[in-house]
């Protein structure tokens, strides 16, 4: 015995087609399944560096360039290493004056005890310059001004930029050095704006490099850009990528998958 087949649903109707018409049409069969429905948007994105992990590396005085330690742009520099010495008249003048408060203080000739507020404002206006504690302590005890001024790196990175030369003479305006911290990068891409409907904060993104043998990057979009360039009607979408072993560097191309 056959088991019947069941009967169709109202307004349907069954159909018999022969195998040779079936395989010259190429009818197929399959099971109906619920999947999710994965979309792909695909574009071409230049790495760039964090820009929350990019000093610009400044005086806050002025003077003239004695001793450079960065001799080239891409050296690996640590936070707090010596990047420059200076020699400062007005870095020097400020020794002085913390030293000779000083000496007032300890002299007791400062009845009303002013002068301690004198001693304090020296003091703070060298850690405005960023002169280490140590430093401060060493020149309170030893009594000698240093004649240069160590300009040092505020955080670890790589030197990105460099102007600074020996000899030459740098005011407060001067950007001497940029470094950036390259464990983590940007992936800067950018997107139509019929396409904007598919794309938000943290959408999983990957990133691959035709000219690297390196395997695909997982990241995540991270920022959205919310203006349309008129001329392109494009959107610059930011992808995030950790860059723990410095393969990626600022500049390189390549091919963004952002999954919807």
């Amino acid at each position: 015995t056959t088991t019947p087949s069941p009967a169709p649903p109202s307004g349907y109707s069954d159909i018999n087609v022969n195998l040779d018409v079936q395989q010259r049409i190429g009818v197929t069969t399959g099971r109906v399944e619920q999947t999710p429905l994965a979309m792909s948007i695909r574009a071409v994105g230049i790495v760039r560096p964090d820009e929350t992990r990019v000093a610009h590396v400044h005086l806050k005085t002025e003077g003239w360039v004695d001793k450079l330690f960065v001799a080239y742009i891409g050296q690996k520099v640590r936070a707090g290493e010596p990047m420059l010495s200076i020699y400062s008249p007005t870095f020097f003048a400020a020794q002085r004056e913390f030293l000779s408060a000083l000496r007032v203080a300890k002299s007791g000739l400062d009845s009303e005890g002013d002068q301690k507020t004198v001693v304090d404002t020296a003091r703070r206006r060298l850690e405005l310059w960023d002169i280490p504690k140590d430093e401060i302590d060493k020149l309170e005890q030893t009594g000698n001004p240093g004649k240069f001024l160590l300009l040092r790196s505020p955080i670890s990175g790589t030197v990105l930029q460099k102007t600074a030369f020996s000899g030459q003479y740098v005011t407060m305006q001067s950007d001497l050095f940029v470094v950036a911290d390259l464990s983590t990068v940007w992936m800067q891409a950018k997107i139509f704006q019929y396409e904007l409907p598919h794309v938000a904060l943290g959408m999983p993104a990957t990133v691959s490099f035709p000219s690297s043998s390196q395997r695909p990057l997982a990241g995540k979009v991270v920022f959205i850009d919310p203006v349309v360039d008129e001329a392109s009607r494009s959107v610059q979408v930011r992808i995030e990528l950790q860059n723990p072993h410095g393969t990626l560097l600022p500049g390189m191309f390549g091919d963004v998958v952002i999954s919807h």
